[in-house]
């Protein structure tokens, strides 16, 4: 850990656990960021493909991300030393909310949207619309989003939900689970192409 136990203990039980969610929410934030690079979409993908976003979205993941993102949360957590128990607290908080925020209500938090995530602002994240991509990728503290400019400010999102624009099927379990692979193959093939295809033609021996 990179804070001594003790400061932790010194701390007023409440402080400490407030400090556990925002610091797992804080964590989430970058690894859910990262899940929307290049690298990182072939994996969650498999959540945004589902067109009919509820409260049992939230448990719509591919493995691989559900291992990346627990472990890099709870990683965070224990190297600033938070308590082991807190940091179950924070990531029991943080699925309850999770799935708060799919559920299929148009539920908005008025002046304290910045604060706490409503399904409003996550039903944005999955909005099959470019103008969404990307967005509101905060969890459970949207001031990430504002901090670190992927806050889209909205109003009810009537959008399709998705991601069929991308050509990813919505219900094909087993066709979903092999995406990563299929993904990051061409991706590779793009790349090693891009490295030795064009050098070969630019470059003749």
């Amino acid at each position: 850990p990179s804070v001594p136990a003790s400061f932790w203990a010194a701390q007023p039980y409440l402080v400490t656990t407030l400090v556990a969610i925002a610091a797992h929410d804080f964590a989430d934030y970058w690894l859910h960021r990262f899940m929307h690079t290049k690298i990182g979409w072939p994996i969650h993908v498999m959540h945004h493909s589902d067109t009919h976003v509820n409260g049992f979205t939230t448990l719509r993941i591919h493995a691989l991300e559900a291992i990346a993102m627990k472990f890099g949360r709870i990683a965070f957590l224990t190297w600033i030393g938070i308590p082991a128990e807190l940091v179950v607290a924070a990531v029991l908080f943080a699925a309850i909310h999770n799935a708060y925020v799919h559920v299929e209500i148009d539920i908005d938090h008025g002046p304290l949207n910045w604060l706490i995530a409503s399904p409003r602002f996550h039903r944005w994240h999955h909005a099959d619309a470019p103008h969404a991509f990307g967005k509101n990728l905060a969890g459970v503290i949207p001031l990430y989003d504002i901090l670190f400019g992927t806050y889209l400010k909205a109003g009810p999102c009537h959008e399709k939900m998705g991601a069929e624009s991308d050509g990813i099927p919505g219900t094909d379990v087993i066709a979903l689970y092999a995406l990563p692979f299929e993904m990051w193959a061409k991706q590779a093939r793009a790349a090693l192409t891009g490295l030795f295809g064009a050098g070969r033609r630019n470059n003749p021996v």
